[in-house]
């Protein structure tokens, strides 16, 4: 038996001003997948959660003995708009190995579903749609897709089935990889005709609206799970879209596969999900305690225990804002705020000056931007270099660590780095010099926190503070968004 597989991950934030170009992505070809760090899952590395569909799918296939045709790994960080050379320099290579492949059994790809290129608005679909044409109708295909994945009907008709992330924060990636094998083995092996059937709901929303282990996700979560024993049912997800893009294709989509002879219990469960997520829409609030910023500080430093950790919502890294918003280390400073630590601002230009002035230096730096508009002024602050890292690069997609000085301006002490990273990890604090529990609050550029912050956290609190990743859905400025749409709309009927 032989599988074609590959991976095309990006989650596009069209609102952030800075295109996403090739150099931005993780691009192999070929053998070349297998000699990357794409294997095994690992508890307690941070970077497990988001890398491993592949990983999964590769490793699952060669336990069954599968031989393995390995096309393209296309990945990048959460980041704006991908130049539209990159993507049809991804999409070629796709093309051009499925076209060469030979003869296949079925087709296994990784896709995250919420791309948004220049020119193509559904990569996605389109490249699935391109596959479709090459290898014919009656090609076997199974892909895995993010859970905030932004699902399109040319994507669903090009596809027989899917794999989801069920979880958020995303800690189970390798297992949707196995799924999705599980799945295409399945349908090879049986000779079966398979169909994906969706229902679209009008919504818009959040990750931070919908973390699986918090109430009413959990519960809608539970009815996912519970057509895992539905015999007609091959696989039931739904994806919940990204909320940080302008794209007509706006929507939380169920997703039921199974036989095209079962057609009529696929959409039965479809509706049903469906209209279970619709009745929870006035339920599906912030999954953390959130407030304005001020309200947060105040509610923070009002905590005896500590560390009390502060999302900095609006500018979160992981959904493809630019990190370099001062907009919270300037209030901090105006309120003269004690043993508070930010982690971190981007600024490779204030970086160099730190690293080139050297630890105990007094430096004066021109920092960021204090709002999020692109004409903002930076924040003008003296401080004092303590540390400085070097030796961390992140390498493209691999954005878990970045070179970074660790400064302090009177009672606040802020990281600011070369480039963009994820701070997933309390880890990597410890790296760059400091202890997490020195502190009494802790600002970090993210929005949901990681189940590491959580466990150091004695509260945590997303401040809801403007951005490119801006919590407040309602308040984006979305100019193509289909409508109506909730929570932009609220006074409006919907029926399956």
């Amino acid at each position: 038996m032989r599988v074609l597989i590959g991976s095309m991950l990006h989650e596009t934030n069209t609102f952030n001003p800075i295109l996403t170009t090739l150099e931005h992505f993780d691009l192999w070809y070929g053998d070349q997948l297998f000699k990357t760090s794409l294997g095994q899952r690992m508890e307690g590395d941070p970077s497990n959660w988001q890398r491993f569909a592949t990983g999964g799918i590769v490793d699952r296939l060669r336990a069954e003995g599968v031989d393995i045709v390995p096309t393209v790994y296309a990945r990048a960080n959460t980041s704006g708009t991908i130049e539209g050379s990159a993507y049809q320099t991804i999409k070629e290579g796709f093309l051009s190995a499925v076209s060469m492949a030979g003869k296949l059994d079925g087709i296994c790809l990784a896709l995250h579903g919420s791309m948004y290129a220049q020119g193509e608005e559904d990569p996605e679909g389109d490249l699935m749609s391109s596959i479709r044409e090459i290898v014919g109708p009656e090609m076997p295909i199974v892909c895995t897709l993010d859970m905030h994945a932004t699902v399109t009907n040319r994507l669903i008709e090009s596809v027989n089935a899917f794999t989801v992330y069920r979880t958020a924060p995303h800690m189970d990636t390798y297992q949707t990889g196995e799924r999705a094998v599980n799945l295409l083995l399945s349908i090879i092996r049986n000779q079966l005709q398979v169909k994906t059937l969706s229902v679209k709901i009008p919504m818009i929303i959040s990750g931070e609206q919908t973390e699986t282990a918090v109430s009413p996700m959990k519960e809608l979560m539970d009815l996912v799970y519970e057509t895992d024993h539905n015999p007609l049912i091959m696989n039931a997800d739904y994806v919940l879209g990204f909320p940080w893009a302008d794209t007509p294709h706006h929507s939380v989509r169920t997703l039921v596969s199974g036989e095209v002879r079962h057609l009529e219990e696929l959409q039965s469960v479809a509706a049903y999900l469906a209209t279970a997520f619709w009745e929870k829409r006035y339920e599906l609030g912030y999954s953390t305690e959130a407030y304005p910023l001020d309200e947060a500080l105040d509610i923070a430093m009002a905590e005896l225990k500590g560390p009390i950790i502060i999302s900095d919502a609006g500018d979160n890294p992981t959904a493809g804002a630019t990190s370099d918003v001062t907009l919270v280390l300037n209030r901090l400073l105006q309120r003269k705020m004690e043993n508070v630590l930010i982690a971190v601002i981007v600024d490779k230009e204030a970086f160099d000056l730190c690293k080139a002035a050297g630890v105990g230096a007094q430096v004066r730096l021109a920092l960021g931007r204090l709002e999020p508009s692109p004409e903002a002024d930076p924040l003008r602050v003296e401080a004092e270099v303590l540390h400085v890292k070097s030796g961390l690069e992140a390498k493209t997609s691999s954005w878990w660590n970045s070179d970074a000085a660790v400064l302090r301006s009177e009672g606040v002490t802020f990281i600011v780095a070369e480039q963009r990273m994820a701070v997933y990890n309390p880890a990597y604090l410890e790296e760059v010099g400091l202890n997490p529990h020195d502190f009494n609050i802790i600002v970090i550029k993210s929005g949901y926190q990681s189940p590491y912050y959580r466990k150091i956290a004695a509260r945590s609190l997303f401040a809801l503070t403007p951005g490119n990743t801006n919590l407040d859905i309602a308040s984006i400025p979305y100019q193509v968004a289909p409508r109506p749409i909730f929570p932009l709309d609220k006074n409006f009927t919907w029926n399956i």
